[in-house]
């Protein structure tokens, strides 16, 4: 487990990457394609909540994500 403090921005984004993948399938928006997953009511946002808590865990970033998932698509 990584200990580290978060601001305010990189929780913000954090959270938007992780609703990106839970929508879209994908960290980077810009890459996206199609159509967006569907969810009831408040499905999303616990999704999303339990991700991002997840990942603060770990003491991963936003941009972490988005470097590793564009590190593995060149891989391919």
């Amino acid at each position: 487990m990584n200990q580290r403090a978060y601001t305010a921005a990189e929780i913000a984004a954090l959270r938007e990457v992780c609703s990106n993948k839970t929508l879209w399938g994908c960290y980077d928006y810009n890459r996206v394609r199609g159509w967006s997953k569907s969810y009831k009511t408040g499905e999303h946002d616990k999704a999303v909540a339990a991700m991002v808590d997840q990942m603060m865990r770990r003491g991963v970033t936003a941009k972490d994500l988005v470097d590793e998932e564009a590190r593995i698509r060149a891989a391919r």
